[in-house]
C-alpha cells in the first residue's frame, strides 16, 4: 500500500486487513493512517501484523509518512506572493503560476532512462526517483510498474473576459536546463506526452527571451499542463514557476480564477488497467484569485483513497474524508 504525494486525512483512521496463503496460517493487520502533522515532524502510516500460527503480533512499525505533496500560489515576476494582477492599463499584464513541492522528490519524471524505450528498473530496494516503480520489460505484461507519464502540473483558468488573450511559458522559470515542459492533454491533464511548440518570447523578471505559447480560451475558460520530463533535485524542495501573460484592450475587468492541481485528475479510485498512472483525485485543489482585486486563496477538501486486494478478489476501497488540501495519488 503506497501513498504518493502526501495522502492526508485530517484525523486518524484505521483499517483491518486479513490475508491468507496456501497454508493454514492467517495474517491479520491493522493499518492506521494519521492526519497531516501541524508541526515539523510528519505524521505516519503505521502497520501492526500478526500470524495466527505465532503467539504474538509483530511490533508496530512505520510503513510511510504523510506529507503535503504540492502547493500552488500566484506570484509577481520577482517571486512575491500577490492577490491579483489588475486588468487595467498597460495592455499586457504578467504573473507567475507557482507550484512548490511538499517534500523533496515529490515531483518525478516518468522513467530513469533518457529517450528511447524505458530501461529496466528492477534492482530491489533501489531508489529511482521516478513515477514508475519496479519495472522489468521481460515480465509477461510489460506495463507492470511502468507509469504513463511523469508528474503533471495542471492550471485551470476560469471567468476569462472575451477580450483577454492568454499565453504561458513552455518551461518553468529556471537558471539552467528546465525539467518541465508544456504538453498537450485533455482538460483533466490526461493523454500521451505531446510537447507544445513555442510561438513567442517574453521577459519575466531576470529571465529574458523566455519561450511562450498561447492558451486556447473556450467559453471563458482555459487550462495549461506541464509535465516533469527531467530530474528535479531529489534532495531539495523545488519551486516550479510558470509565467503567464494576459493581453487585452481597454480595461476588461472581471475575475479570472486560477486553480492548481497535480494531474491527471481522475474519479477512478481502484486499480484499473485503462486509467492513467499516476492519477489524482478531483476533489483536491488550491484556488487563487488572479487578475482581480482582493485576496482569495482557499483549499478544497480532499478524498484519500486506499485500496487493497486479496489474491484474485476485487479491490476494496478505503475512503477517508478530509478537510486538508494535499492531493492523493491513486494507483
Amino acid at each position: 500500500m503506497v501513498l504518493n504525494h502526501g495522502a492526508a486525512p485530517a484525523t486518524p483512521t484505521s483499517r483491518f486487513e486479513r490475508l491468507t496463503n496456501e497454508g493454514p496460517r492467517l495474517c491479520r493487520g491493522i493499518v492506521t493512517v494519521l492526519g497531516v502533522s501541524s508541526g515539523i515532524t510528519p505524521s505516519q502510516v503505521r502497520v501492526n501484523t500478526r500470524l495466527s500460527s505465532l503467539p504474538s503480533a509483530f511490533p508496530d512499525s512505520t510503513a510511510a509518512f504523510v506529507q503535503n505533496g504540492s502547493s500552488f500560489t500566484l506570484e509577481n515576476e520577482t517571486g512575491s506572493t500577490i492577490s491579483n494582477i489588475p486588468l487595467n492599463t498597460p495592455a499586457t499584464s504578467k504573473g507567475v503560476l507557482a507550484f512548490r513541492e511538499g517534500f523533496a522528490s515529490s515531483y518525478k519524471r516518468r522513467v530513469f532512462s533518457f529517450g528511447g524505450p524505458p530501461i529496466n528498473q528492477n534492482t530491489p530496494g533501489a531508489i529511482y526517483n521516478t513515477e514508475s516503480g519496479f519495472y522489468n520489460a521481460s515480465f509477461a505484461s510489460p506495463s507492470i510498474g511502468l507509469a504513463d507519464h511523469g508528474t503533471r502540473l495542471l492550471v485551470r483558468l476560469n471567468n476569462i473576459p472575451a477580450s483577454v488573450s492568454l499565453a504561458v511559458t513552455i518551461n518553468e522559470l529556471r537558471t539552467g536546463t528546465p525539467v518541465s515542459r508544456l504538453t498537450s492533454t485533455d482538460a483533466n491533464g490526461a493523454g500521451s506526452y505531446s510537447p507544445i511548440a513555442s510561438t513567442g518570447t517574453a521577459t519575466f523578471g531576470s529571465f529574458s527571451n523566455v519561450a511562450t505559447a498561447p492558451l486556447t480560451v473556450t467559453n471563458g475558460t482555459a487550462f495549461a499542463v506541464w509535465e516533469i520530463v527531467d530530474f528535479p533535485n531529489p534532495l531539495s524542495i523545488e519551486n516550479f514557476r510558470f509565467g503567464i501573460i494576459a493581453t487585452y484592450s481597454g480595461s476588461p475587468g472581471g475575475a479570472i480564477a486560477a486553480q492548481g492541481f497535480l494531474a491527471p485528475l481522475s474519479t477512478v479510485h481502484t486499480a484499473d488497467f485503462a486509467s492513467p498512472v499516476p492519477r489524482f483525485d478531483t476533489q483536491s485543489s488550491l484556488t487563487a484569485s488572479a487578475y482581480v482585486q482582493g485576496p482569495c486563496i482557499t483549499a478544497a477538501s480532499s478524498l484519500v483513497t486506499l485500496s487493497s486486494t486479496n489474491g484474485a478478489q476485487a479491490s476494496t476501497a478505503i475512503n477517508v474524508t478530509s478537510n486538508a488540501d494535499p492531493q492523493v495519488a491513486l494507483a
